[in-house]
């Protein structure tokens, strides 16, 4: 604080009379003292200790707000208290100590807390006033250069007038020089870091910098000579505000102020900085990366190495840029399980384990990086054996993030035929069991084979086959989709694994037995319905037909669900019963060592002529006398081609089937659909779907061992007898 300025006006009257330069004559005195500021000076030393992750800067913040809550000054200058002790606690270990220029006791120097500071602080005032009459002890002193002070009787001492030197202005001015000194430094800085990647970085950019840095030179020495020829002024007390003015204002429009050259830097040179933190990244996660710049070609890579993994990056190409470079890093990482970490190669000392390598290719720069038979983009290719086995492996783990792959860890066998009884393996996931916050969904996954991409099955034998063969459960590790489960394959436990066997049940397989009425296609029928079950735009998925000791047998898929269709409509055909009643008795025979039956399928044409009612009978007639009456509960009627809704099977039907003793058969909506109508797809789609959904919710399918399902002999004495009647 200031009180009172005490000055001697050197072109006064009064002090030119009293003016001597004799006591100056012999001395070597350069100023003369010309002004007195009076006041008081103290400075608050704080000893504190720093708390973790506490700076200086945060402690000095603090201090000031308590400080600031504790008082305030009034504008008589008083300083009026507001204290509460409540406040500045975690100020009340520290050690305070004021240091002053002389106007405070000894024994008031010390303090313990912010609150007696803050008290301190509000006798000042008071001290003050007790120290040399009021006017408090010397601040600061102004001095003026003998050599400028003229003799008294000189006309140039009215000319001089002394100011106070605008110190904004000159300290305006050092900050240029300081500015413009961090601005080569952080230049210099970025060259340094271009340089130690140099392989990497384009050569305009060294140029743009370099011309940057020019460009600073040589306005740091205009502005440095500017300011050589204003110091004879400023030493002789003469103020050249303007020029100083001048010069801050030329260095605040130039395009080379530091908060420009950094903006300049990040705009111009942020591809360069982030391609230079990217190159880090993977340097850190695998340092055995091969990198590619400006001079390496791909050639002298494949002299050392054949099975690897290249990252081709062009940074200008912003299309799957960072997805592309995490992949890599996923891959390359040594810390994270591989996803295909070695190769086998062929060696004069018989097959061996190549570990891949990685290479990073920068096709920014290196144009000729890039085989003839690469596409163009961002992209990782695989390469086995010297040979490029996928152009796009971005795609191919999209493809393969949304699917669950289990892994064999022994050599599986190829069988010579898949057991007939077996099931799409659905499993949850062995990390879903091991608990916490990193563990996977406990739903039920699709597995599929990572070799051969192929669904992966439950043969019943305890085994899992696909196409390259198959092996024990328990060979097999596991990686599913789930985001927490990452990409590391983990193996089952095996007692939970043989829990989940012994509750796995063939749910997945539906049979279902076909008679047809002669003159139906039946294999369009079951094309027809399996493509209104999936969708209709997209045809039938993996359908295939095969032969069972003469018996034929359509299998395709849907959804989970393995449809077996057993086609036995030659035994239906009236007409050639008497030349193929052999294998008729045989098909029967084939049908029955089917675990079971969840349908009952009888396909018949909306037709009421004689001849077709015959047929009608006749099938009905062989089912009926030889079913158990358990069975029945699986046939179904399905009119084909349904152009006529009107056609009721029943109409015919239910007064003969009465003729049988104890036989029920309904005709209801549940056991009579209509299948096959191509102008009315929404109503095809909606029937094939309610016969599916009745086979698999509203029936059970009929267990043949725990009943004779058909006696063929007897079938074929009552077929004959019935021949006779109905042929026409």
């Amino acid at each position: 604080m200031t009180t009172v300025y005490e000055q001697i006006i050197l072109n006064h009257d009064s002090v030119k009379r009293d003016m001597t330069f004799d006591g100056l004559k012999n001395l070597r005195a350069t100023h003369v003292l010309t002004g007195i500021t009076y006041g008081a000076t103290s400075i608050i030393n704080v000893k504190y200790k720093l708390d973790v992750n506490e700076t200086k800067k945060d402690v000095e913040g603090k201090l000031k707000a308590e400080l600031k809550k504790h008082f305030w000054k009034e504008a008589e200058g008083e300083v009026k208290m507001n204290i509460d002790k409540n406040d500045a606690k975690e100020f009340e270990h520290c050690e305070v100590e004021v240091v002053s220029d002389g106007f405070i006791p000894e024994s008031e120097t010390k303090f313990q807390s912010i609150q007696e500071v803050a008290a301190f602080i509000s006798t000042i005032p008071s001290l003050v006033k007790k120290t040399n009459d009021g006017k408090g002890v010397p601040v600061s002193y102004d001095l003026a250069p003998i050599c400028d002070i003229p003799a008294p009787d000189s006309t140039k001492l009215n000319d001089i007038i002394y100011n106070e030197i605008n110190e904004k202005i000159t300290f305006e001015a050092l900050e240029v020089l300081n500015e413009m000194h961090d601005s080569r430094n952080y230049l210099c800085q970025k060259e340094t870091n271009l340089k130690y990647n140099e392989n990497f970085i384009k050569d305009d950019y060294f140029h743009l910098l370099s011309s940057k840095k020019e460009e600073l030179r040589k306005l740091s020495s205009e502005i440095e000579y500017e300011l050589s020829i204003m110091i004879p002024q400023i030493t002789k007390c003469e103020i050249p505000v303007t020029a100083l003015r001048d010069l801050v204002k030329k260095y605040s429009n130039s395009d080379l102020t530091f908060p420009k050259i950094t903006s300049f830097c990040k705009k111009k040179f942020n591809p360069c900085v982030l391609k230079i933190q990217q190159i880090q990244r993977l340097k850190e996660a695998n340092d055995d990366i091969i990198f590619v710049g400006k001079e390496t070609s791909v050639n002298d890579v494949f002299m050392d190495i054949k099975s690897c993994y290249i990252l081709y990056i062009n940074w200008d190409d912003n299309v799957n840029l960072s997805k592309n470079l995490m992949l890599f890093m996923k891959l390359s990482n040594k810390n994270s399980a591989k996803i295909n970490p070695v190769v086998l190669v062929n060696s004069a000392a018989g097959v061996v384990h190549e570990e891949k390598k990685f290479v990073f290719f920068d096709s920014q720069l290196n144009t000729k990086a890039r085989f003839p038979k690469i596409p163009e983009g961002n992209r990782i290719c695989e390469y086995v054996n010297g040979i490029c086995v996928d152009k796009d492996c971005l795609q191919t783990w999209k493809e393969d993030s949304s699917q669950c792959y289990v892994k064999c860890t022994v050599k599986r066998q190829l069988p010579r035929e898949k057991p007939n009884k077996r099931v799409d393996f659905d499993l949850c996931c062995p990390r879903s069991l091991l608990g916490g916050r990193h563990c996977c969904d406990k739903k039920e996954y699709e597995w599929y084979c990572y070799d051969c991409r192929k669904r992966m099955q439950f043969g019943f034998d305890g085994n899992l086959y696909c196409d390259c063969g198959f092996a024990p459960i328990l060979s097999f590790i596991y990686s599913c989709c789930h985001p927490l489960h990452g990409s590391d394959f983990i193996e089952h436990d095996p007692y939970k694994l043989k829990e989940f066997i012994t509750k796995m049940l063939v749910n997945n397989d539906m049979n279902i037995l076909l008679l047809s009425e002669p003159g139906i296609d039946t294999l369009a029928w079951i094309q027809d319905f399996v493509i209104s079950l999936n969708h209709p735009n997209e045809g039938i998925i993996d359908f295939n037909s095969r032969d069972i000791d003469g018996l034929r047998v359509y299998d395709c898929r849907h959804g989970k669900k393995t449809l077996h269709f057993i086609d036995i409509s030659d035994v239906c055909n009236v007409d050639s019963f008497s030349r193929h009643h052999e294998a008729a008795k045989k098909t029967w025979r084939e049908v029955s060592k089917f675990d079971g039956l969840h349908g009952i399928t009888v396909l018949l044409k909306p037709d009421n002529s004689d001849v077709s009612n015959s047929r009608k009978k006749y099938i009905m007639n062989g089912l009926l006398s030889t079913l158990p009456s358990s069975a029945l509960k699986n046939i179904v009627f399905c009119v084909t081609p349904a152009n006529d809704y009107t056609y009721n099977p029943d109409i015919f039907l239910k007064p003969y089937i009465k003729d049988f003793l104890n036989i029920n058969v309904d005709f209801t909506p549940e056991t009579v659909y209509y299948i096959g109508d191509d102008t009315n797809l929404e109503k095809k789609i909606k029937e094939s779907r309610r016969l599916f959904n009745h086979f698999e919710n509203d029936v059970k399918p009929y267990n043949t061992k725990n009943n004779m399902y058909y006696d063929p002999d007897f079938l074929i004495q009552h077929l004959q007898l019935q021949l006779e009647f109905f042929k026409f």
